[in-house]
């Protein structure tokens, strides 16, 4: 659950980000290298948002029980 929602604040920051990108090049160059760029941008921010929420929820330690069985089983 905690990774879901990691997700969504991710992406609604990144999302915005894709937008002012977006807005930026559409006042700097043009209508269409704006549109491309954020095209881009938001693709891309998908990818990166889900590595960046797995990354945050990753636990640090194994669970208790996982190392439980290891031991069992290096132990027979």
């Amino acid at each position: 659950m905690s990774l879901l929602v990691v997700y969504i604040a991710a992406l609604l920051v990144g999302q915005s980000i894709s937008v002012g990108i977006g807005v930026l090049m559409d006042r700097v160059y043009s209508s269409h290298v704006g549109l491309m760029a954020f095209i881009a941008c938001y693709f891309v921010m998908f990818w990166l948002v889900w590595r960046f929420a797995v990354l945050i929820t990753t636990p640090r330690t194994p669970p208790q029980q996982s190392r439980r069985l290891g031991e069992r089983a290096a132990g027979s």
